[in-house]
């Protein structure tokens, strides 16, 4: 795998933290980073660790990320590429639970995130890896959930009012990622995720309100800035302190 990591250069992560990361890094893949600055961007979500363009990277899924494969994609498959592809995903699941068995889970109480990001085309998708409740079954399943998401995006698109950023993220009381947040250009006006895709049944729900999505998704306190739009903007700043 080739794995590329990127985190600030603010000294929030130990240099302990980032040796390890490393370590299980290279244990998998080729690994490569990139050092940023300070950024402001135009989501809520504050990552401390990003890995970045993995699942992308794996050439072995070239046809599936091309489209070139209908709904049905691992039945279409051909046996050979089937298991390719199996491999190579279960290679990249065998990585991110090593990686929050050994680091992540230590640090689910921080309020920064450390998160995957995929390129798809021109739309970004995050995935937050220290929610408060994440564990490890979750993570261990989190790149067929990817493989699922990649497939709707480039066979089915997207709603033509989100600015071309979302967000996976699972039902910790089922143990399975069903939810991909695709807020509107209006939502990230409004201050709220106003729209999700249930992965289950391929629909979209809209949500009217921040109590609404905290009440149908109960996030946790300590993941304040871990979504794309906050669901709580009367935070006290000092927390910038704990990320």
């Amino acid at each position: 795998m080739e794995i590329h990591i990127e985190y600030g250069a603010d000294g929030r992560l130990s240099p302990e933290f980032l040796e390890m990361v490393r370590s299980i890094s290279r244990k998998y893949g080729k690994l490569s980073e990139t050092v940023w600055g300070q950024r402001v961007g135009a989501i809520d979500l504050v990552t401390i660790l990003e890995i970045v363009g993995v699942f992308i990277g794996m050439k072995a899924i070239d046809g599936f990320v091309e489209g070139l494969i209908g709904k049905d994609w691992f039945t279409n498959l051909g046996r050979k590429t089937r298991n390719i592809v199996s491999v190579k995903l279960r290679e990249f699941s065998n990585y991110l639970l090593e990686l929050f068995n050994r680091v992540i889970a230590s640090n689910r109480d921080r309020y920064g995130a450390v998160a995957v990001t995929e390129y798809i085309d021109d739309v970004t998708l995050y995935v937050v890896l220290n929610h408060k409740y994440m564990n490890a079954e979750l993570i261990s399943s989190l790149p067929f959930a990817i493989a699922k998401v990649v497939r709707e995006i480039v066979i089915n698109g997207l709603p033509e009012d989100n600015p071309k950023i979302v967000q996976l993220f699972p039902s910790f009381k089922a143990n399975s990622w069903d939810y991909l947040f695709v807020p509107s250009v209006k939502g990230f006006g409004q201050r709220f995720i106003d729209r999700y895709l249930d992965l289950r049944d391929g629909q979209y729900y809209i949500i009217h309100s921040s109590q609404e999505f905290q009440a149908r998704f109960s996030p946790h306190d300590r993941d304040i800035f871990k979504f794309l739009i906050s669901f709580n903007k009367n935070y006290d700043m000092s927390i910038f302190k704990n990320l």
